[in-house]
Parts: C-alpha cells; structure tokens; sequence
C-alpha cells in the first residue's frame, strides 16, 4: 500500500472510493465460455480520453485503479495508460497472459505497475474451449513473470462446473510455482452466483482452509451463497466501487448497467456518496466480490482492514521475490 496514513485517511475519513475499474479496451484475444466482457472488434479508447478518465479518479481520491478488458494488453499504448494512472493510486492490470513477452513485462516494470492479475481457470483447456485459460497454456508466461516482473503478481480463477473437478489440484499446481491465487464464483449476466450445492462448497471450503487468501472476508458470504441463502448487504458501488466502462460512464459493475450512467469526468464526491446510499436491490445472490468488499468497509470495517493488509503483505513479499529473480537474471545473463 502506498502512504499508508494517507490512504487510510482517504478511505475512513473522506469516504473515497476504495476501488475502481476501468475498461481500456472491450477487445479481447479469447472467447471464454462464461465471460460477458468483450468482443473482438472495438477500437482501443483513445490515450487522451483514458488519461481524462484517470485524472477524475484521480480527483476523487480513488485509492487503486484496476486496469480492464476485454484484454488490456491489446492497447497499443498500455505502458502510456499505466503511467499516467500509478502517478497518484496504486494500480492493477487484469490480463489472461496469452500475449506476454519478456519486452512487455519490462515495460509494465518501468512504467510503474504495482500489481498484475492473470486469470487462469482449469490445469487442461476443456473440449469445447469453454475453459481457454488453463495452466497448461500459460505454465511457462507465469514463470516469466513470476521471475521477470519487478510488480506483485497473484492468479486468480473462477470455480465453475467446468474447473470443480480437480481444483484443489489445480490450486496446488499454481501454488508450487510460488504464486498467490485468489478465488471467485462464476455468475450470471446479472451478477447472481450461478452455481450451488455440496461440491462447490467442499472446494470452496478447502481452498480457504490452505490459508493466506486475499478475500478471507468473502469466505462465509460465498459459502452462504452455496448454501443457497441470500445474506442481507447494502451495495455501495458507485461510491465505494466504481466501474467505469469504455464510453467513460459510471456503472454500479459490469453485470448492472445503465443504472447510473453520468460520465466519470462530470462525477463529484457528492454524487457519488449519493450512488452509494441507495440500495441497489440486486445484492440477494450476488457474487460479484469487488463490490462486496468495498461495501462492507462501512458496516463492518475491520475485517477488511485486515485482509488488505494480509494481503498487502504477501503481495509485497511477492513483488520483493521477483525483483530478486530479474536481478539475478540479469546478472546471469552478464556472465
């Protein structure tokens, strides 16, 4: 976390928004069976107008700014995107991996990147290429980053009816290359959990058991979503999480659009905090955990404290053991 003080200052006494997600591209390389969140024919937002949207989150204090696909490393000018933002918040790009290079990762390293997401689902593709991402397409770009990037780097994957058989296996797999992996629930268009019952609360539970998990928090509200209850919640998104979509409006998240719908640019902290005191009326069953975190820093705050520092911690660590590894590397490579 950068300026500790400061960022907690922002997030508990002025009420900024704790995350926020922008789409740089809705372009994307992959098809994957269960995701709604590209095509593979827009243009890439332009460079000024991305910096315009940046420069607004930056006013409103946002304290880290995720990167967005389709699939950002598709922007031809993503070392510029990621320049601009990490002046002020920490930020993230999410990326499927497919078309890292050693050249892209030093630049993403000189650009300022605190940290990459690489989403992988399954060990194996499946048949009909619904699952594309797997550890067997991307087992050697991992070990790229994982020795190469100078950011913190954690994988995170999708339990869905496609990836239960085997996850604990392939959770294994991921951790042996000494990477972090982080857990979510596949869902429907309108953001609902989408899958239920014994073998998924059974996988659910014994990734959480293994430990040091960024989204702890999550953990009984995921399984409770298995159970098939609906825990009560009041979603701040808008306020406490904002997504920002390629056409620079504000949405509550990419599963409820067109329920806000103002311009990033044209957004105070007034509206936003106004966003954010309305109840949604979508939060029974959904399992989108961006906005859930975010929300329940104003309910119950602790909890969250604590796994962002956990988190924090590792990914620290994370990021000190690969500046490590290209150092050596690049001494290596001297001799």
């Amino acid at each position: 976390m950068r300026q500790p003080v400061r960022t907690v200052w922002r997030v508990f006494a002025r009420k900024a928004p704790v995350y926020a997600q922008l789409i740089i591209t809705r372009r994307c390389n992959l098809s994957c069976g269960y995701c709604l969140e590209y095509d593979n024919a827009s243009a890439p937002v332009p460079l000024d107008t991305l910096k315009q949207r940046i420069d607004a989150l930056h006013r409103l204090h946002v304290t880290s700014l995720t990167l967005l696909g389709g699939e950002p490393l598709m922007h031809p000018q993503l070392c510029d995107v990621v320049r601009h933002a990490a002046r002020k918040c920490i930020t993230t790009l999410i990326s499927n991996g497919f078309l890292l290079t050693p050249g892209i990762i030093d630049d993403l390293n000189e650009a300022g990147l605190d940290h990459m997401q690489l989403s992988v689902d399954s060990l194996m593709p499946t048949p009909d290429m619904f699952i594309q991402k797997s550890l067997k397409s991307l087992r050697r770009r991992l070990e790229m980053l994982r020795d190469r990037a100078t950011f913190a780097l954690h994988v995170t994957t999708v339990l869905c009816p496609e990836t239960v058989d085997g996850f604990d296996e392939f959770v294994g797999e991921i951790e042996t290359l000494g990477i972090p992996v982080s857990l979510g629930l596949v869902h429907d268009e309108d953001g609902r959990v989408a899958v239920q019952g014994q073998p998924y609360i059974d996988a659910w539970h014994a990734f959480h058991e293994r430990g040091g998990r960024f989204a702890s928090i999550e953990r009984e509200y995921g399984s409770s979503l298995l159970r098939g209850e609906e825990p009560e919640w009041h979603c701040r998104a808008g306020h406490r999480y904002l997504y920002v979509d390629e056409h620079g409006a504000l949405q509550l998240c990419a599963s409820q659009t067109g329920r806000i719908g103002k311009n990033i640019v044209d957004c105070r902290p007034a509206d936003l905090r106004g966003y954010g005191d309305r109840k949604k009326g979508c939060e029974p069953g959904c399992i989108i955990g961006c906005a859930y975190r975010a929300s329940v820093i104003d309910d119950n705050p602790l909890p969250l404290v604590r796994d962002w520092l956990r988190g924090e911690m590792r990914l620290r660590r994370s990021a000190r053991a690969g500046l490590a590894r290209s150092v050596d590397a690049r001494d290596s490579a001297r001799t």
